[in-house]
């Protein structure tokens, strides 16, 4: 909930929607999924690592 609360819930959505067309698509390994989280940009972690 945080996390879309950062983010706002329109970026969110259309966030959520892009990574299901993807998964949906590709149908990833687990691995595949977790390279693409890495490389995402997450203006959350940005933030958490500011504060840190």
């Amino acid at each position: 909930a945080a996390l879309l609360v950062a983010i706002g819930p329109t970026t969110a959505a259309a966030l959520h929607r892009r990574a299901w067309r993807a998964l949906e698509a590709s149908e990833p390994t687990a691995d595949g999924v977790l390279d693409a989280l890495r490389r995402a940009p997450s203006r959350a972690g940005q933030t958490h690592a500011r504060n840190a």
